[in-house]
């Protein structure tokens, strides 16, 4: 096994580190992604960081202390830890997780990511996330239909508001151990339940593995191919709102319109 690249890269890199984070240890190969605060007020730590930022700091350093056998419930569990415990948390912190076993050969999700193994693509989305990115990009669509200003709404983005209630009520559908469509699991300091711990064997024959945060929509077959499908999708796209709906665009000034994090892992000797 080899890393072929890994990158952390914040959307906007002029005025934030942003709230991706990357783990590269022997045992454990991954991204963690910090979610994003929804306003409101108040969300920052006495640390002044994002909350989303704190708890992906936290984590990663718990994570790094993980024996090589431990299991995803373990590995779930000692993040958990992390954040409940963690100096500059708030309410509002919170991160989702890819890590990689090689001990296990196993992939453990929690949250959102986006993942290729060899060329097979998964991406792993909160059922709630994905329908407010269709809603937004519906009327979105609808106002430029009715001959909004694309710039205008880039900068407005009165599709985002229309959704921020719901985004901001997400902490209320986390970690709720019921099949229920909407419920989700989140690193945010409250027990994980099993049944929101993504656990994927890998194929024996697998060559390419990639780990992606949900800055990336898509993944190709390396980070610079990936870079050049993103970069494309924002300048045709700039609000997203077309075949790779999002719950939020590309706002003015910024690289993205998220962080992005990747790990690209080669099994071929």
């Amino acid at each position: 096994m080899r890393i072929v690249s890994a990158t952390v890269k914040p959307k906007a890199p002029l005025r934030s580190l942003g709230e991706d984070r990357i783990l590269m240890t022997s045992a454990l190969l991954g991204v963690i992604d910090g979610a994003t605060a929804k306003g409101g007020g108040g969300e920052k730590g006495p640390s002044r960081q994002e909350p989303g930022a704190v708890a992906a700091d936290l984590i990663a350093r718990a994570l790094k202390s993980l024996p090589s056998s431990a299991t995803a419930r373990q590995a779930v569990d000692a993040a958990t830890e992390a954040v409940a415990d963690g100096k500059g948390t708030t309410e509002a912190s919170s991160a989702s997780l890819m890590l990689y076993s090689a001990h296990r050969h196993e992939l453990w999700g929690v949250g959102a990511s986006t993942v290729r193994i060899d060329s097979r693509q998964s991406v792993l989305a909160p059922r709630h996330e994905a329908v407010a990115a269709q809603v937004r990009a519906a009327y979105l669509t609808a106002l430029i239909r009715q001959g909004s200003d694309l710039r205008a709404l880039q900068e407005e983005d009165p599709g985002r508001a229309m959704i921020i209630p719901l985004l901001r009520n997400e902490r209320s559908l986390r970690n709720v151990d019921s099949p229920g469509q909407w419920f989700f699991g989140s690193i945010d300091g409250g027990r994980v339940p099993d049944r929101h711990i993504h656990i994927q064997p890998l194929p024996r024959e697998t060559q390419s593995l990639l780990i992606a945060s949900d800055g990336y929509p898509a993944l190709a077959a390396d980070l610079e191919s990936t870079e050049r499908f993103l970069m494309g999708l924002l300048e045709v796209d700039p609000l997203l709102i077309g075949d790779h709906p999002q719950t939020k665009g590309l706002r003015a000034g910024n690289e993205s319109f998220d962080d992005r994090s990747m790990i690209h892992v080669s099994f071929i000797d």
